[in-house]
């Protein structure tokens, strides 16, 4: 197989997978429910480990947000 049709091909599976990947469900799926207050507990996480983000421009003295 020759170095084109590898790309070609290659180029055609990815179309492919994004057509997949783009479909709406089928009409006749019913929408799920999910109810946090009835799901059992699996763990907990001790309030020591929160998240936070700092983006190097902020730090730099950078704008993070375009003003438009």
């Amino acid at each position: 197989m020759s170095k084109g049709t590898f790309v070609i091909l290659a180029l055609f599976v990815v179309a492919a997978l994004g057509d997949v990947a783009c479909s709406k469900a089928p009409a006749n799926v019913p929408a799920s429910a999910l109810d946090p207050q009835k799901m059992p507990r699996v763990g907990t996480v001790d309030e020591r480990f929160q998240s936070f983000n700092v983006e190097m421009i902020e730090v730099t003295g950078g704008r993070f947000w375009k003003p438009y």
